[in-house]
């Protein structure tokens, strides 16, 4: 009984060793990964983050006083976003991984934007044969409320997408798009209205959710 006792409080110190070592494992493998990331840099004054919104890593917002970025209230922003004001996105807004927003954005509220997705407000005039890159504007984008925009969408300066639309998957949007309409395509085209609040995504290979999904 005696030697039974003593292997097993033997067997119990070796587990409380391991699980010390296990522990300041751990805590060197956090010093490190903090090392790497480098120290928390300050939000700047430009940048607006509403009550409940939550801000993935490597998310980077680029402005001036005169350039505000605004995130309305329980917005969430994936990693790798890149926001450029003056811009705004709504409440409860998605953003997911590395989606690009050029200045004069706007994006309202309950958008669902999927990764990669580009907004893209800059463009050139055509400019004479030596040099077809003429004077540069910047012209303006409107994401209505409710919309779901799908994965690696590219939508182009001047655009405004209705509230309740769904832009497909790879779509590049070049013109203005009805509210409750689903579209896909490059340049993107309507492919049908959509009247009720339980329509589906619509035909099939036209579906906005490849790549694109939504934490509960």
């Amino acid at each position: 009984m005696f030697k039974t006792m003593s292997r097993w409080l033997r067997a119990v110190s070796r587990a409380h060793r391991l699980d010390d070592r296990l522990t300041a494992l751990e805590a060197a493998v956090r010093q490190a990964e903090a090392r790497a990331a480098g120290p928390r840099r300050p939000r700047p004054a430009y940048v607006e983050i509403g009550s409940g919104a939550k801000i993935g890593d490597q998310v980077a917002f680029f402005g001036t006083d005169r350039a505000r970025v605004v995130l309305g209230a329980s917005t969430r922003v994936l990693d790798g976003t890149r926001i450029f004001g003056p811009a705004s996105v709504g409440a409860g807004t998605f953003l997911n991984r590395d989606v690009y927003i050029r200045p004069r954005t706007t994006i309202g509220v309950d958008v669902s934007v999927g990764p990669f997705a580009r907004f893209v407000t800059e463009t050139h005039d055509v400019g004479p044969s030596d040099n077809r890159t003429g004077a540069g504007r910047t012209e303006p984008i409107v994401i209505g409320d409710g919309c779901w925009i799908g994965a690696d969408v590219t939508v182009l300066g001047g655009v405004t997408v209705g509230p309740g639309s769904v832009v497909a998957a790879g779509s590049v949007v070049i013109r203005d798009v009805p509210p409750n309409s689903l579209v896909a395509g490059v340049p993107a085209r309507v492919i049908r209205a959509l009247d009720g609040p339980d329509e589906s995504a619509g035909p099939e290979g036209a579906s906005p959710a490849r790549g694109d999904q939504r934490p509960e």
